[in-house]
């Protein structure tokens, strides 16, 4: 019987637990292994991925994998009665593919005199506690102030093991992040996304590549409807912040989770990195190339005895 064809878990069902890892296809050729923590660059193989919590690593670090499923934690609770407890809204991703599409939320060339600078600043701090007011700084161009992120990660993150000593390899250890965990960070009007992504990671001393996140503009548009916007590296969060004006409102957000855009944006990648892509690319397709060639010689074969038995018969 077929996963799909399984009889749905009811209450007082003891579940299967542990990861249960299915071939997954890239929806990009970049991403990064959940366990191992290198990089998963890929043309034509296939990678591995938890079904229940959506973990992705190389096929060969699946059997390494220690850290439990976290889905298991939250099977038991399901029942007939709530079926949908684990997917309450509809969420709606958008991809940015230039500024343009931005209008009067651009913040990445926008230009906002200090006559209205102190404007916006004065009604939004109007709308907030003190600790959260933003503050003018001498230059009359820059302000300062607190975001809050909302961390929705589903797959684990990796951190070096502080345990490990000068005469052991690096070890990395794994863990979940809770969804919907808050973090405060206070920055400049000049900070970007791409640096508030590295901030965060830096704050939970996650040592994954930063390129594995992105960080979402969250618009609420009516109950139950959510629209998650990819920021563009380049946009400037608080900037944007003091755009939407009521800085009390819970209709908009910011929200750090992995980046699954099918937009690879080569230029963000090192040197060093790019010559490794292009020998994980040749490796690839040297075998791929000598793959298809072992199975078009095993059929040419299979079709040469076919030959002898039909001439021997004969």
């Amino acid at each position: 019987m077929s996963e799909s064809q399984k009889e749905p878990l009811v209450q007082g069902e003891s579940p299967k637990l542990g990861h249960n890892f299915e071939a997954y296809e890239l929806k990009e050729w970049v991403n990064w292994c959940d366990a191992c923590g290198s990089v998963i660059l890929s043309l034509f193989r296939k990678c591995v991925s938890c079904s229940k919590c959506k973990m992705v690593c190389h096929e060969k670090c699946a059997t390494t994998v220690s850290l439990t499923c976290e889905a298991d934690q939250h099977v038991r609770s399901l029942t007939l009665n709530d079926p949908n407890a684990l997917n309450r809204y509809k969420t709606i991703v958008q991809e940015t593919k230039d500024e343009t599409t931005l209008k009067e939320f651009n913040t990445i060339h926008r230009v906002l005199s200090t006559e209205e600078i102190q404007e916006r600043i004065e009604n939004f701090n109007q709308t907030v506690k003190g600790s959260q007011q933003m503050t003018l700084q001498d230059n009359g161009e820059t302000f300062r102030g607190f975001i809050r992120v909302s961390m929705n990660l589903m797959r684990p993150v990796s951190v070096h093991d502080s345990t490990k000593t000068s005469r052991k390899p690096t070890r990395k250890a794994s863990f979940y992040i809770d969804k919907g965990a808050l973090k405060a960070l206070h920055l400049t009007s000049d900070t970007t996304s791409e640096l508030v992504v590295q901030a965060l990671l830096n704050k939970y001393s996650i040592s994954d590549n930063p390129m594995k996140f992105a960080l979402f503009e969250k618009q609420v548009r009516e109950e139950g409807h959510v629209i998650l916007r990819k920021m563009l590296p380049r946009e400037r969060p608080l900037f944007l912040r003091l755009l939407w004006g009521n800085g009390n409102s819970d209709k908009r957000g910011f929200i750090l989770q992995e980046n699954e855009s099918r937009d690879i944006h080569w230029e963000s990648f090192s040197v060093a990195e790019l010559l490794m892509f292009i020998k994980i690319l040749d490796k690839e397709e040297n075998d791929y190339i000598a793959e298809i060639k072992r199975k078009y010689k095993n059929k040419e074969t299979d079709i040469r005895n076919a030959i002898s038995h039909q001439s021997k018969r004969s």
